[in-house]
């Protein structure tokens, strides 16, 4: 009942294990699983040992309790040997391979151990609509939070030509909308507190012009401009265009700080301030 086989690739890879084939009858073998017409030789003991499923299916009040013979209708054979791999030793690692093949059959039999290797995997990956749709089919948390944080920093247009889209479950489509809002009034905030802040900036500067030289002319002795003093008028003329200047970088940092934000997924957009746009005009 056993055979060669080599299971995935990379150090957690198994590689040339003695697998199951159970398509081959075994002494052991307490029941029989019948699929598209080929049977498949295992024991209730870890079926039962895995999944509350079977468990109940061998221990309850149903026919299967006492047969040694069940089949399974709508199953691959394929599919369903893909499972008993991950429940018999060597167990078989989760790959892009059969992890769309393992998530369905674990979900009906309810095998948590199989599910959170498929989602284990699956969180390796990056996030994307088509995962959130799955990780919302199954019940898998925190893919469905990673999506979740993918998803948001998308605008409306880009979710609605995604394919995966008309299968979004509506309390979801309707949280991540409501995260989106919140994303962009904390951007609008952040561009408002910017703005504010350029301004006081600016304000400073001016005030500071308006009060006059403050500085001491090394040539008439005065401390404010002597209009008839040429080093006087050459060292205000120098104040005044460093001040312009200095003016002219505040402006030009707070545009750029308060028109563009990150939102948490890291992905930037514009946002343009009303009190920013009076203050271009201005």
């Amino acid at each position: 009942m056993l055979e060669m086989c080599e299971y995935g690739s990379g150090p957690t890879a198994v590689m040339e294990a003695d697998c199951i084939d159970f398509t081959i009858e075994d002494e052991l073998s307490s029941l029989t699983l019948i699929i598209e017409d080929q049977r498949l030789y295992v024991h209730k003991e870890v079926l039962a040992a895995w999944s509350p499923v079977f468990r109940s299916m061998f221990t309850r009040d149903f026919k299967e309790k006492e047969q040694r013979e069940i089949e399974l209708p709508d199953k691959k054979v394929d599919e369903f040997i893909e499972l008993l791999h991950c429940m018999y030793p060597p167990i078989k690692p989760i790959t892009d391979a059969n992890v769309h093949q393992l998530l369905p059959l674990a979900e009906e039999y309810q095998i948590v151990e199989v599910k959170k290797k498929c989602e284990e995997f699956l969180l390796t990956k990056p996030g994307s609509m088509e995962l959130l749709v799955m990780a919302q089919t199954y019940n898998l948390q925190a893919l469905l939070t990673k999506c979740i944080d993918h998803v948001r920093t998308r605008s409306f247009t880009e979710l609605q030509r995604d394919p995966h889209f008309k299968r979004l479950d509506p309390s979801n489509l309707i949280h991540i909308l409501q995260l989106r809002v919140l994303d962009l009034e904390a951007a609008v905030e952040q561009g408002r507190r910017s703005t504010n802040e350029r301004d006081a900036r600016l304000y400073g500067v001016i005030n500071e012009l308006a009060s006059g030289y403050g500085n001491f002319c090394t040539e008439c002795k005065s401390r404010k401009v002597n209009d008839t003093c040429y080093n006087c008028l050459k060292m205000f003329r120098e104040k005044v265009k460093a001040k312009c200047d200095e003016a002219k970088t505040y402006r030009n940092h707070g545009s750029s700080s308060s028109s563009t934000y990150s939102s948490p997924g890291g992905t930037s957009s514009s946002v343009t301030s009303s009190t920013g746009s009076r203050s271009s005009e201005s």
